[in-house]
């Protein structure tokens, strides 16, 4: 218990004891200035506005979201490489803020600063608002974006949830500017983020806190973004047990619960580990519309709820290799099924190329694991049709970035060489604008299969020994 305690105290934020401007400490000298010389300078041109104003009294945070709002239009510099040093958690940054002389707008480069955020994050921080919680939306331009209005506002207040923001902002820097430095911080915070976790689930009253399950579900997209082998078994069953713990309550627009369910399920598509949630604990999650409630699921819920009954039908099978005729005939069912379904023209062309590529693999995949019988001129129906709509998506755009899944599946029939260079460079881009490395993983699958020429087990592509499963979503 001593030794939690002592953790446990070193996990927390330190809270200043009198409010702080936003200028520099002054020096020694400075420090005899009047009064009047000691004002802030007008910062009412500027993008992020100080985070408190003097005062005798000090005064709570400004915790809306406008300050997220605002400092998602800033600039963002990808290149710039921080000069932090690694331990110093208690320092905090004090930058004043004024107007340029020439009366242009101010840009700022560290828009957090307001929050009192540790030293060694600030900079990557910064990085996982600007660069990353785009990226991590399937439009990219989308004006509700949980990780920005919800989870970075929550790991505010949350080190555990803090760190883990940051360990996924140092993997996707690492993978797009192919920076080892950046992978070290990512372990580094990372671990941060797991010791800080496990002294929150001491008590059932502390591991039921919004933070704990969030930190999960953050974990579980770094290690996804590091592109190897883990243990997600790890991650969806803490999750499983979280959920379960909480009962009824749910995180904000149950965003959060409905994240890990899609990730544990499209896990087990590829892996020979059994999901965890249920198509009927996606239902719970998604309420009596049946939708997602953020724009961050590249596969629709009438998709999504194929898909999840297939996998389950599937792990339910006791010879794999030989599925039962109840089960076989379930499988041509579900392949009319996803077949049928209307085409989701909603939100425009990104968003139907997107979905019609999946439609397409998921039938694929129907056949492949079920060894339902196609004919030739169907399996190049549906591969050419992951193609065709793949295409026609904008490259480096979320649209594009979020098409792992279906290019992977249809990667697997392919034997022409025109279309696997096209896929190749395809996988180049996605990776560079995407920033997760699973893409590099999926591809190194794709030329063993392609080399050998051998029908992969499509429940399991990792190497006989391998410890952990891979996500391809």
């Amino acid at each position: 218990m001593a030794s939690r305690g002592k953790l446990a105290g070193m996990s927390s934020l330190k809270e200043p004891s009198t409010t702080k401007t936003s200028q520099r400490m002054p020096s020694k000298r400075s420090t005899q200035q009047s009064p009047a010389e000691r004002q802030p300078s007008d910062t009412s041109r500027s993008v992020l506005p100080a985070a408190s104003s003097p005062s005798s009294s000090p005064t709570t945070t400004d915790w809306s979201p406008s300050r997220f709002e605002q400092a998602a239009l800033m600039d963002f510099d990808l290149s710039l490489e921080p000069a932090l040093k690694a331990d110093e958690f208690d320092e905090l940054l004090d930058q004043s803020i004024e107007p340029p002389s020439d009366g242009s707008l101010l840009v700022l480069s560290s828009p957090l600063d307001p929050y009192n955020i540790p030293m060694e994050l600030k900079y990557i921080l910064n990085y996982h608002l600007l660069e990353v919680a785009p990226k991590l939306c399937v439009d990219n331009t989308t004006i509700r974006n949980p990780y920005s209005q919800f989870i970075l506002q929550l790991a505010v207040e949350k080190p555990p949830l803090l760190y883990a923001c940051a360990a996924l902002a140092a993997s996707h820097r690492s993978v797009r500017l192919s920076n080892e430095t950046c992978k070290v911080d990512c372990w580094k915070f990372r671990g941060k983020a797991m010791r800080r976790l496990q002294e929150q689930l001491w008590s059932d009253h502390c591991a039921s806190d919004d933070g704990n399950i969030t930190t999960i579900l953050m974990l579980t997209l770094t290690d996804m973004c590091l592109g190897d082998a883990s243990n997600f078994d790890a991650h969806f069953g803490a999750a499983k047990r979280l959920i379960d713990l909480r009962g009824a309550n749910r995180t904000q627009d149950t965003f959060v619960e409905q994240y890990i369910a899609w990730l544990d399920i499209m896990c087990a598509a590829n892996n020979r580990r059994k999901a965890l949630f249920t198509s009927e604990d996606v239902a719970s999650f998604t309420g009596p519309t049946r939708q997602w409630s953020h724009d961050v699921f590249p596969c629709p819920p009438d998709q999504f709820g194929i898909v999840s009954e297939v996998i389950a039908l599937f792990k339910t099978q006791s010879d794999p290799l030989h599925p039962t005729r109840e089960a076989m005939a379930k499988a041509h069912d579900y392949k009319r099924r996803i077949l049928s379904l209307p085409m989701h023209i909603e939100r425009g062309e990104g968003w139907l190329h997107l979905t019609e590529a999946f439609r397409h693999a998921i039938a694929l995949y129907i056949i492949r694991i079920f060894r339902v019988e196609a004919d030739e001129d169907e399996l190049s129906w549906l591969i050419q049709s992951v193609f065709y709509h793949s295409k026609l998506t904008t490259p480096s755009t979320g649209w594009t970035d979020h098409l792992l899944w279906p290019l992977f599946h249809a990667g697997l029939e392919v034997r022409d060489e025109h279309r696997q260079q096209w896929l190749r460079d395809r996988s180049v881009v996605m990776q560079q604008s995407g920033g997760f490395r699973n893409v590099e993983t999926s591809m190194k699958i794709l030329e063993q299969v392609w080399s050998s020429g051998v029908v992969p087990d499509y429940t399991d592509f990792l190497p006989a020994g391998t410890f952990g499963t891979m996500l391809f979503v």
